[in-house]
């Protein structure tokens, strides 16, 4: 026999007997079962590596530990068997995830080389490859919070991902996920936190989002998303629904980095309770919308790098704003001195709007703002007998060398 394909059953259950769980006999394990389910597909021969799996641990746990496991994280590490889930043909995934996993509540897979400046814990030293097997549905009876987030996993996000009805904390960011974001996320109503962003996503944003109706956050930037952005997403019950925790943790939309084209809804004046607004980086187009003043939480604004056109007074009524890139873009007409009045206001880039008149208000400029930034074109017309010294300091404190003419 010159291949491994071609070996009885029988042997290769002693082969697998042998095995210790180091991780070089892991990996051989791994081989072997990858090559044989792939020409049996046998889900009996599955059940049987799943078996074998038990026994190993139990030789550190107790037999029924593996069973009755609630989390997987720092604390409670995964074994390399857990790992390989992602990477394993079938039908391991799905026996795996039915029999060994369908008790955890909280999957905590995060990896990076750096967190908080701290070395990496032991428990992931080893990242996750491969993919989200859709068998991840079997996790929808207990599954409340899944992180993957700083891994080597690609290819799509599986629809079966909507069948876990109990998740309220997803993160799946900074790996390699592509195609569409599947509508079935939609399903999610207990979702508070959505974090799908530094992927290769593509396609439109589902309008099926808007039906999150307990979501806190959302980020699916840094990806390759077209088209518009769905109105129905301006509508989510959890952004204008007022109560103390969504206050106190900040309600957040982040859409930068992508190619979204088309206007910013004037629905976007239903997210009342919005602290973060990222827009920046995409293709939008016409004006800032009226409603945007609607906005009174409003802390962050970032609609930077578009094709955004009109005036800009509309965002003078938001007090609680403290940092604001308009930089850009094609925006027209003065600079309200309604903006003196921003008491919070401490960031106010502007740089690159060819048509908008650069001319400071006096009191933008006579140093009683709180403004600590304030980027120019090299074509402002700023006069210096407009500026105070303190204003004037601030400016080259911050490196603003340009001629002021």
């Amino acid at each position: 026999m010159n291949s491994l394909e071609q070996l009885p059953v029988e042997i290769v259950q002693r082969i697998f007997a042998t095995l210790n769980p180091t991780q070089e006999q892991t990996d051989r394990f791994f081989t072997l079962s990858r090559r044989i389910c792939a020409t049996l597909r046998d889900a009996a021969f599955a059940r049987m590596v799943l078996q074998l799996h038990c026994a190993t641990f139990a030789h550190t746990q107790p037999p029924s530990a593996i069973h009755s496991r609630k989390h997987l994280d720092e604390k409670n590490p995964p074994t390399s068997w857990d790992l390989f889930w992602f990477r394993a043909p079938d039908p391991l995934p799905d026996v795996y995830a039915s029999s060994v996993w369908p008790q955890l509540s909280h999957i905590d897979f995060y990896s990076e080389d750096l967190i908080d400046g701290a070395a990496r814990p032991p428990h992931m030293s080893q990242i996750l490859h491969g993919r989200i097997p859709p068998a991840i549905a079997h996790m929808r009876a207990n599954l409340s919070f899944l992180a993957l987030a700083h891994n080597n996993l690609k290819g799509p996000i599986p629809r079966e991902i909507g069948l876990l009805v109990h998740l309220k904390d997803l993160y799946l960011n900074n790996n390699y996920l592509s195609d569409a974001i599947p509508p079935e996320i939609g399903q999610l109503s207990r979702l508070k936190f959505l974090d799908l962003s530094h992927n290769r996503l593509q396609h439109s944003i589902p309008e099926e989002l808007g039906s999150l109706d307990n979501l806190h956050s959302l980020d699916l930037s840094h990806n390759e998303l077209t088209g518009e952005i769905p109105r129905k997403l301006c509508n989510l019950h959890s952004f204008r629904k007022q109560d103390a925790d969504k206050l106190s943790f900040g309600v957040s939309l982040n859409l930068g980095h992508n190619r979204l084209v088309g206007s910013i809804p004037d629905e976007i004046g239903n997210l009342i309770l919005i602290r973060k607004l990222r827009l920046d980086h995409n293709q939008l187009s016409g004006c800032i919308p009226l409603s945007i003043s609607k906005l009174e939480f409003m802390w962050q604004l970032l609609l930077n790098n578009n094709r955004i056109s009109g005036e800009i007074s509309q965002i003078c009524s938001l007090q609680r704003l403290a940092h604001l890139d308009l930089s850009v873009n094609l925006l027209t007409g003065a600079i309200p001195i309604e903006f003196a009045r921003l008491r919070n206001l401490s960031t106010f880039l502007l740089t690159d709007n060819p048509m908008l008149d650069m001319d400071l208000p006096a009191k933008l400029c006579d140093g009683t703002a709180s403004l600590f930034l304030i980027n120019l074109t090299e074509s402002s017309r700023l006069k210096s007998e407009a500026i105070s010294p303190i204003l004037f300091k601030k400016l080259l404190d911050q490196g603003f060398r340009k001629p002021i003419k």
